[in-house]
């Protein structure tokens, strides 16, 4: 309930072969309290880059660089779906793709990922 360190999903992930390139979207659905918001990020084998997109509500947008542990933090919704499009192109290191998240700001309510979240990803090369 007031974590704000972001911990792996046990659910979205996706395995990355050497060279590859993949994109795809991820649409968590998210209840928050207003005032804790979320922070996002993703893990990336070594070597690999890649950008994202994220979309929330009708409220705004943010990109940037898909680099382990760093969390682009907004404000989420307090029930809503939100959008985040990525690419990954990945080095000779195979490895996951690992969504992680948790709590913009520390509050006393839970933030979750509600059932019906998703993930899209498609091997481009």
């Amino acid at each position: 309930a007031s974590s704000t360190s972001v911990q792996s999903d046990d659910e979205f992930l996706f395995p990355i072969g050497a060279n590859e390139v993949w994109e795809g979207v991820w649409f968590p659905a998210v209840i928050s309290a207003a005032t804790d918001g979320l922070k996002v990020s993703a893990t990336i084998p070594s070597g690999a880059t890649g950008r994202k997109r994220i979309a929330w509500g009708n409220t705004g947008s943010a990109d940037s660089d898909i680099t382990t542990d760093t969390g682009a933090t907004f404000q989420w919704l307090i029930q809503t779906y939100g959008r985040i499009a990525f690419i990954v192109t990945n080095g000779s290191n195979a490895g996951n793709v690992q969504f992680r998240w948790a709590q913009n700001v520390s509050g006393g309510a839970n933030t979750t990922m509600k059932a019906g979240s998703f993930l899209i990803a498609t091997r481009m090369a």
